[in-house]
């Protein structure tokens, strides 16, 4: 406990709630600036309220990422597993591949992020189909030869052995 607390504890006029003479209702910060504003301490309660505040923003944040790790990747399948066929559905009958890309449910995909690579890498390895736009638009990289460009299958494969190498498989 500081020495300007111990000395001020038996004139700090106000509990947290209570109002002074004109009124005004004081909050707990409140009344801890007040009563401490003018200990030479200041700067160190300041320092403490700060780094209390930052840990427990910092272990609400980890209680809320590390909650229910498996249920949010079963989240991200399953919303991969609903877009994908509604792509399929929309784009079943489509002849061009810039509308396939630019298909809303197609786009929900790669919204997904680096969460859905496996899915799709998973699928590409057992139904090559036209992953290789969402892919390269996650990853930034393209494994596939300008000479397999056009071929489905190939351009799969190079995607899965991508996959493989990067352990996403």
């Amino acid at each position: 406990m500081s020495a300007a607390y111990k000395e001020r504890q038996d004139v700090m006029p106000l509990a947290s709630g209570d109002s002074d003479k004109s009124g005004i209702y004081y909050t707990d910060h409140e009344c801890i600036v007040d009563y401490f504003k003018d200990a030479p301490e200041i700067d160190l309660i300041d320092e403490w309220l700060t780094e209390q505040a930052r840990n427990a923003f910092d272990a609400e944040i980890l209680a809320i990422s590390g909650r229910n790790v498996a249920e949010n990747i079963s989240s991200v399948e399953e919303k991969f597993r609903r877009l994908q066929e509604r792509w399929k559905e929309e784009t079943y009958a489509m002849s061009s591949l810039h509308d396939m890309f630019l298909n809303e449910a197609y786009q929900s995909i790669i919204g997904l992020g680096p969460a859905v690579l496996p899915y799709i890498l998973r699928e590409t390895n057992r139904n090559p189909d036209h992953w290789y736009w969402a892919l390269r638009a996650i990853t930034g990289e393209s494994p596939v030869p300008d000479s397999l460009f056009g071929d489905v299958d190939a351009m799969s494969r190079c995607w899965v052995n991508w996959g493989r190498m990067n352990g996403l498989i």
